[in-house]
């Protein structure tokens, strides 16, 4: 088990990697923010092995956290529909476009990590993603992928903003 907790930090560190290779195609500021990520992501990552590695034993941020690594049944089911989620999510971001994307893909993990109430789920991930859209739009000038509604939300923000 600690092998492959080894072997899974190690692989994101090295998509992270591959990754941020690839921004540096980017120019300008649009580069700023996936590269503030990929290394964030690849300084976790690898200081997660490294005290893993170290100390031999997983980090758990939390206790509630600790039974998700025996988890079993329907739990280890919805854990790793949960996890197969988020992977096939960046694959969803160029057919569907960002804001579609992240819509389900929200509001399918708060289903399947049963989150309250779905309908207010549903809701929160609507506002979240058009919220990050238009932020990304209008003030950080990001580039998304464009799906149809994405394309009707950024020809609406210019016709506004004029």
């Amino acid at each position: 088990m600690l092998a492959f907790k080894l072997i899974s930090y190690l692989a994101f560190a090295i998509f992270a990697a591959i990754l941020g290779y690839q921004a540096l195609d980017i120019t300008g500021m649009a580069m700023v923010y996936p590269m503030v990520l990929v290394v964030l992501v690849l300084v976790g990552s690898l200081g997660t092995f490294a005290v893993t590695a170290i100390w031999r034993q997983p980090i758990v941020a939390s206790a509630d956290a600790a039974h998700l690594a025996t988890a079993r049944g329907p739990e280890l089911t919805r854990l790793l529909s949960f996890c197969l989620l988020w992977v096939c999510y960046p694959v969803a971001l160029p057919i569907a476009g960002f804001l579609v994307s992240t819509i389900l893909a929200m509001t399918i993990s708060f289903w399947l990590l049963k989150m309250g109430r779905p309908i207010v789920g549903f809701f929160g991930a609507v506002v979240f993603a058009l919220a990050l859209s238009v932020l990304f739009a209008t003030v950080f000038y990001i580039p998304v992928p464009q799906g149809v509604v994405d394309t009707w939300l950024t020809e609406y923000l210019y016709t506004l903003t004029g």
